[in-house]
């Protein structure tokens, strides 16, 4: 996905057509457009969870956990952002990220 302005809005609801972001089928789909983004050129990809009532961490360890894996993924080329999660949301984010920093960059 080509991006020429160089900034993205994925809107989580209109990716998985609910508001429950669930699983990690769901979370491997947008997954799959962050990185279609980010290699279509996207330097800022805001990923709008306005709309989405429950996030599981399943989904996030597959949409946002990946991220930090050097071999699917180049943070440094590309920054992530997150909007529009309540505080649950936000912890469950945080937790997921942990884990992520310590499966992918051993840290």
């Amino acid at each position: 996905m080509e991006n020429t302005t160089k900034e993205v809005i994925i809107v989580i609801n209109d990716i998985l057509k609910t508001n429950l972001a669930d699983d990690d089928i769901k979370g491997d789909n947008v997954f799959k457009i962050i990185k279609e983004y980010a290699q279509g050129g996207s330097k800022e990809i805001t990923l709008n969870f306005e709309g989405i009532e429950l996030v599981n961490t399943a989904f996030l360890n597959n949409a946002i956990g990946k991220l930090f894996d050097k071999n699917s993924f180049n943070l440094s080329k590309c920054n992530v952002l997150v909007r529009g999660m309540d505080e649950t949301m936000i912890e469950l984010l945080t937790e997921a990220i942990r884990v992520a920093r310590q499966k992918y960059l051993r840290i």
